[in-house]
């Protein structure tokens, strides 16, 4: 298995890990349980500060669920944005696409990886802020 393939299949794991949860959490609602819910969506993205370093998304059910919808629309060719918080209550939107140029080893895309000694200095990478309509540059 080659590391596209393990890839594709973390992705497809990955996903279906997050759609067992939505919908056992959404079998459980009753009324009363749903209004408890009003919460603002809560995510937290931990990226990567440099090579093979792990990602660590953690949000709350609101959030998590908002990225779940986002990421099936995604699946259907649709671009999606959510709004989500961090717990200090500042909001920040979530730009959700497929996008098949990017490719391992043939790199359009920049590294995300935010370590001064693995940061993107390609000329010619493509930022996913430039790909996505409405999206802001990041500083």
């Amino acid at each position: 298995m080659n590391i596209l393939q393990l890839f594709g299949l973390t992705i497809i794991v990955l996903f279906v890990f997050f759609s067992v949860l939505v919908l056992m959490h959404t079998k459980k609602k009753t009324p009363g349980i749903q209004k408890a819910h009003k919460n603002y969506p809560l995510i937290h993205i931990f990226g990567q500060r440099a090579f093979h370093d792990d990602v660590f998304i953690v949000g709350n059910y609101e959030g998590i669920r908002d990225l779940y919808f986002a990421l099936t629309e995604a699946m259907q060719g649709k671009e999606e944005v959510i709004p989500v918080y961090v717990n200090d209550g500042e909001g920040y939107n979530i730009y959700v696409k497929i996008d098949d140029r990017i490719s391992l080893h043939e790199g359009h895309y920049a590294v995300p990886y935010s370590a001064d000694y693995a940061a993107e200095n390609r000329e010619d990478a493509i930022f996913p802020w430039t790909q996505v309509a409405g999206a802001d540059k990041a500083d």
